[in-house]
């Protein structure tokens, strides 16, 4: 059985969680509970020694838009924009700040790929879920592998640019805070980091599965986010 570990490139390296299927993979009410068992995206927010995630803030919804308000973001807000791709099961997301402080920061947690259906609508990314999680992550990107040995799945991610990918203790999850700084010696890995967030200039995500059109690096991330959308419209 594989065991969590990650493996270095080497040799092969706030609460939204987002909808995998195997024909579409599209956005629901927070939280946002995965499907077909491939993965959990948690998001939250840190500032100075504070954090939360965000389900903790006043959530608005609006189609694939989300609008968080109050808590740590004080007076300021963040919009929240979870678009599903259109060459591959995937999803690109865009995350934009109004009227922030200047230490606030962007937390992202990935994990709990299972590929199994599931029902859950815990906020948590769930320990049992990451057992046999294998990263590999390179720079703000990384592949996830899960499943069965003989028919392992993989999700690929990138992420905004920001501090190194951590590998982070799915059992402590009590805060963003909490998360970033556990230790990587658990039997439920996870990986998380951050990314300042600054105003009016958006941050991206974008999981999805690989194929011969999508192979995908964070410079493609706000052209994939404007085509998709608009296609959308």
């Amino acid at each position: 059985m594989i065991r969590n570990k990650t493996i270095n490139c080497y040799f092969c390296t706030i609460i939204l969680c987002i909808l995998f299927s195997a024909g579409s993979l599209h956005a629901q009410s927070i939280p946002l509970t995965l499907k077909d068992g491939a993965g959990k995206l948690r998001l939250g927010i840190i500032c100075g020694e504070k954090s939360c995630w965000t389900d903790e803030c006043k959530i608005d919804n609006s189609g694939n838009s989300y609008s968080l308000t109050g808590g740590l973001l004080k007076k300021g807000k963040l919009k929240i924009t979870v678009l599903s791709l259109l060459d591959t099961d995937g999803l690109v997301i865009q995350v934009t700040a109004q009227n922030l402080a200047d230490d606030v920061k962007l937390c992202w947690a990935f994990g709990g790929c299972h590929g199994k259906e599931t029902t859950s609508n815990i906020k948590d990314i769930n320990p049992q879920e990451c057992k046999d999680n294998v990263f590999c992550t390179e720079g703000n990107a990384f592949t996830s592998y899960y499943g069965e040995v003989m028919k392992l799945k993989t999700i690929n991610g990138v992420m905004p640019q920001g501090n190194n990918i951590l590998l982070v203790d799915a059992h402590k999850q009590t805060s963003p805070i909490e998360l970033i700084n556990s230790s990587k010696k658990t039997d439920a890995t996870v990986i998380s980091s951050t990314a300042k967030l600054n105003n009016e200039s958006p941050l991206y995500i974008c999981l999805y599965k690989q194929n011969n059109k999508a192979d995908y690096n964070y410079s493609l991330l706000p052209s994939l986010f404007n085509t998709t959308l608009k296609a959308k419209r």
